[in-house]
């Protein structure tokens, strides 16, 4: 696998995290931590710390 293929399945695996989870936030009004750090975790391989960080960053914003 190529590496600029790789990154295109990444970033298409993202598109569909986020869009799960902002489905599910809209529907349900649940903080946007609640769905999105696991997700982070297990969908993307992203480090516990790092998804923490990112959800907050996306929750503040």
């Amino acid at each position: 696998m190529e590496p600029s293929s790789v990154v295109i399945e990444i970033g298409a695996v993202a598109l569909v995290i986020g869009a799960l989870v902002g489905l599910i936030l809209g529907l349900t009004g649940a903080g946007g931590s609640l769905f999105a750090v696991p997700l982070l975790i297990l969908g993307l391989g992203v480090s516990a710390s790092q998804a923490t960080g990112l959800a907050l960053a996306a929750v503040a914003a």
